[in-house]
């Protein structure tokens, strides 16, 4: 790449910065505007697939109840949950509602808060290419240390593989973890890196969480008592670097505290990457399980979040609508404002009254714009929403203009999945506007240069030589 490029580069990533952070400042005033009426909104963290919806904390806790339990008791020794992805605290909350008052042994942690995205690295190419020397972000050599390697991994699963191997319970690992962790809340290494990069990120840290129940913070992964081991490692939408390299990680770490299972049959490590698969692979787990078994559950993925709709009264007939209201809470309309390439994704479930399929027509308005009709002689529709028609007050109307009685059974909004940070992209080349803005300040720089030189050449400072400026 040419000096001239990468000076191009540097100028055309300023000048995105200078409209990113007026953009910035007018979703915060979007933010007053409409915070006074905001209601307190019901949402669901979630994990990022490949393809299909985003898999809740309700339905991931939902399949590990019943794959860990039988006959309302544990048929497991105890069980350990490690999650990597933004949000990843709300999994953990949901865990601990649910393993409330059973009689399992199990501790859990994660990388941030159920409010909170995670933080990661990327490789110095990446890195240098974005947020390199010579770039407006002003990085130091030390913050570019931090913000890449060769081999990236999100920051708490970095630190998080030393401990576990370490001869000491999960949950001593944990604590350990998340004081270390150089981007948590007590360490805040990376903390003037990102604020350099990402000034319209709010957060600069995360928060690491851990949770335990019955014996849980007794629960060691090396358990000479236990008769086997069990790993799933959820995989998700892995299409970053870091994230293959965590389950890599995670998966040395299990081999070399439980043996290759390749040729222990007592010991178990697979992936899983969408529902049917983690499904599958649960059942498979679940028929092993037994009162002398470990579990482990391991993910590293993006990181979304499910807002819920609120239903209508009803059912609606012919020339009949409803406008149903939802309300983002502001980090989630910002980090789904700051994120490129996330895709906020609006689905509504439908049918007749009774359940058959609904046949008609309607309309679907969002924020009244139109967004498309619902399809007849089916029962779900989804529709990729563009960020331009949304705030955080927002409103979903279906307008029935023929057909049968139309009853909707369920309307979410997914606000798309959000990277760990950072996540720089390929920048791409200039447009002709951006190039004629590089052209101005290269002829201002060399008009100074020039200016300088002949400064120099008189003796200093027209100043000082008594000439008028």
């Amino acid at each position: 790449m040419s000096v001239k490029w990468k000076a191009a580069q540097a100028t055309v990533s300023g000048m995105r910065r200078i409209v990113g952070a007026l953009a910035g400042t007018l979703l915060v005033g979007a933010y007053f505007v409409s915070s006074a009426s905001a209601q307190e909104p019901t949402y669901e963290a979630a994990f990022s697939v490949k393809s299909g919806k985003p898999i809740t904390a309700q339905t991931f806790v939902a399949l590990i109840q019943s794959s860990l339990f039988k006959d309302g008791k544990t048929n497991v020794k105890d069980a350990t949950f490690f999650f990597q992805q933004c949000y990843g605290g709300a999994f953990v909350d949901r865990l601990k509602d649910t393993l409330a008052g059973t009689n399992l042994d199990w501790v859990a942690g994660s990388a941030s808060s159920g409010q909170e995205k995670s933080f990661g690295q990327n490789t110095p190419d990446a890195i240098n290419r974005a947020y390199g020397p010579g770039t407006p972000y002003g990085l130091t050599d030390q913050e570019l240390a931090l913000l890449s390697s060769k081999t990236p991994q999100n920051y708490w699963t970095q630190t998080l593989v030393p401990e576990v191997t370490k001869d000491q319970t999960v949950f001593t690992a944990l604590q350990a973890t998340s004081a270390a962790d150089p981007a948590g809340a007590t360490a805040k290494i990376v903390e003037s890196a990102i604020r350099k990069t990402s000034p319209k990120n709010s957060q600069t840290v995360e928060t690491p969480q851990i949770a335990s129940g019955g014996q849980g913070n007794q629960v060691k992964l090396k358990d000479a008592a236990a008769a086997s081991h069990h790993a799933v490692l959820w995989t998700g939408n892995t299409n970053r670097g870091r994230y293959v390299n965590d389950v890599n990680s995670v998966k040395t770490a299990l081999t070399q505290l439980w043996g290759d299972p390749k040729e222990k049959p007592n010991v178990t490590i697979v992936e899983a990457a969408s529902l049917a698969e983690l499904e599958a692979v649960m059942k498979n787990v679940s028929a092993k399980l037994g009162p002398n078994e470990q579990f482990v559950f391991y993910a590293s993925d993006h990181g979304e979040v499910v807002k819920t709709v609120p239903k209508h009264q009803g059912p609606l007939g012919p020339g009949m609508s409803d406008v149903m209201p939802f309300t983002l809470d502001d980090w989630q309309f910002t980090d789904m404002m700051s994120v490129s390439d996330n895709v906020p994704t609006l689905s509504i479930n439908y049918r007749k009254p009774g359940g058959d399929p609904w046949s008609g027509t309607a309309g679907v308005f969002l924020n009244g714009t139109w967004i498309g009709d619902l399809v007849s002689d089916a029962t779900s529709w989804d529709a990729e929403i563009p960020k331009a028609l949304l705030s955080l007050t927002n409103s979903l109307q279906i307008d029935v203009k023929a057909g049968g009685p139309l009853e909707m059974t369920e309307a979410t909004f997914t606000i798309g999945q959000i990277p760990t940070f950072p996540d720089p992209s390929e920048i791409p080349e200039p447009t002709s506007i951006e190039l004629f803005g590089i052209a101005c300040l290269a002829a201002c720089a060399g008009w100074r240069l020039r200016l300088n030189r002949e400064l120099k050449a008189g003796g200093g400072d027209r100043h000082n030589d008594g000439d008028v400026s």
